[in-house]
């Protein structure tokens, strides 16, 4: 009984750390939903005074922060935050949800977005992949019945994108399994799944040719990715996986090639550290860049 009397004030505390407090205080909030997850009360009680909300204010803002300054500390707290949110009321509870984006044409891509807990940084149809969507829209001669491949597809906004334009067809790959069952459910509700392949691939299975990163290599005419260069580990690894997915019959490898298709990596948020540091890397791997 004597947390049951106390429950008041353990919430307030959870409560204050949570709104109130930096880092640590908040690791501390997130320590004792941790603690009482079994505490129906106790859940019931934070729910009541809008904890939920308050934790996905602070999902928001820090993942925000994590886009723009990669740290691992803040990527565990945000991976922390969203298993208390599903603690609290469910694996669903910052999402999913549905959005429409209208094209440069006129129609609509339909994306539903996975919640946070399930899909992490691939949770939202993030900028870069609005941009490109709309440019590959006015450009769509270049994916001419090529093979295309999306790199970290994310929502896969960008992938459909290309499987509506003319592009032989479209592979949607990303490491984490609960985006591709979005990926390919958004395949099939924009009527494109007879173009579309979702497949998982880590890149680092890529670059030690495992078996079945294997079966990708040399198989793609275009690559493409929307804001997948956020870590500092993606300036060095992305260039040989690239060279390593492209078909080598239409490389882009070549300043001089009247015949090489481009790899399209779209980055909105240009001061990030690591997108000049890529640019080099692609550069000393043989890429013609172009802005």
């Amino acid at each position: 009984m004597e947390l049951d009397d106390n429950i008041d004030q353990i919430t307030e505390n959870i409560l204050r750390n949570i709104i109130f407090g930096n880092v640590e205080s908040l690791n501390k909030a997130l320590e004792m939903i941790e603690k009482y997850s079994s505490h129906d009360l106790i859940l019931q009680s934070l729910n009541q005074k809008g904890s939920i909300s308050y934790l996905v204010k602070k999902m928001n803002n820090l993942s925000k922060q994590l886009v723009m300054d990669y740290s691992e500390e803040i990527e565990a707290v945000v991976d922390r935050i969203a298993q208390s949110v599903a603690y609290l009321s469910g694996p669903t509870a910052s999402g999913p949800r549905k959005r429409t984006f209208e094209m440069p044409d006129g129609s609509n891509i339909v994306i539903r977005e996975a919640s946070f807990s399930e899909g992490f940084l691939g949770w939202e149809t993030w900028n870069a992949a609005i941009v490109f969507s709309h440019w590959i829209y006015k450009n769509k001669e270049i994916i001419q019945n090529a093979n295309v491949i999306e790199l970290g597809c994310g929502t896969s906004l960008a992938g459909i994108a290309c499987a509506r334009n003319g592009a032989n067809h479209v592979y949607l790959t990303d490491h984490n399994e609960n985006i591709l069952k979005y990926a390919q459910y958004n395949a099939d509700e924009n009527r494109c799944g007879d173009r579309v392949t979702v497949s998982y691939l880590d890149w680092n299975d890529v670059i030690a040719g495992t078996p079945a990163a294997s079966q990708h290599n040399s198989m793609y005419d275009v690559v493409v990715g929307t804001d997948i260069c956020y870590n500092p580990e993606h300036p060095k690894l992305l260039p040989p996986v690239i060279r390593a997915l492209l078909n080598r019959s239409s490389t882009s490898v070549g300043a001089n090639s009247s015949s090489r298709r481009p790899v399209f990596l779209a980055a909105v948020m240009r001061r990030r550290p690591e997108i000049p540091l890529f640019e080099v890397e692609m550069q000393n791997a043989g890429f013609y860049m172009k802005h």
